[in-house]
C-alpha cells in the first residue's frame, strides 16, 4: 500500500476498519488501452497530440486528450486503488471491449505522432 491509500485510510475510520477486516482491497485500474499507453515511453506519450479516445480504443462515448500523456492520467490515475474509489474514466469504459490494440490504432486516433513512433513500438506493442 502507498502513502496516498494510508493517509486515505487514516482520514476515514470505517475504512479502516474494512482494512483490519480484511475487506478492504486494492485494485490496479486495467484495460487494453492502459496496456497499449503504459507500453510507450514518456517522452513519446508527451508528443503524441490530439489522441481522440473514444469507441475504437475502448471506451464510450469520445474524449479528446491534448496528449497521450494526459489520456493516461485519465484512464488510470493511480497505480494502485481502493476498491471503493471511483475515477471518471471507469464508468466511461467499455467492459465488453478486449480487442488487443496495437501501435496503428493509436496512431489512427491521434491528429499528430513524432516521426518513427510506428519503428519503435510495431514489435514490442
Amino acid at each position: 500500500m502507498n502513502a496516498r491509500l494510508l493517509a486515505l485510510i487514516s482520514r476515514r475510520p470505517h475504512l479502516h476498519a474494512r482494512l483490519l477486516r480484511g475487506a478492504l482491497r486494492t485494485i490496479r485500474p486495467a484495460s487494453p488501452l492502459i496496456e497499449l499507453l503504459s507500453a510507450i515511453s514518456p517522452r513519446d506519450r508527451a508528443a503524441i497530440k490530439g489522441l481522440k479516445v473514444g469507441p475504437n480504443l475502448g471506451y464510450l462515448g469520445s474524449r479528446q486528450f491534448h496528449t497521450a500523456e494526459q489520456a493516461l492520467r485519465w484512464v488510470k490515475p493511480h497505480d494502485e486503488m481502493l476498491d471503493i474509489e471511483t475515477w471518471p474514466a471507469e464508468s466511461w469504459r467499455d467492459k465488453r471491449f478486449s480487442r488487443e490494440l496495437t501501435i496503428d490504432d493509436l496512431i489512427g486516433a491521434a491528429s499528430s505522432v513524432p516521426p518513427g513512433l510506428r519503428e519503435r513500438y510495431i514489435r514490442t506493442v
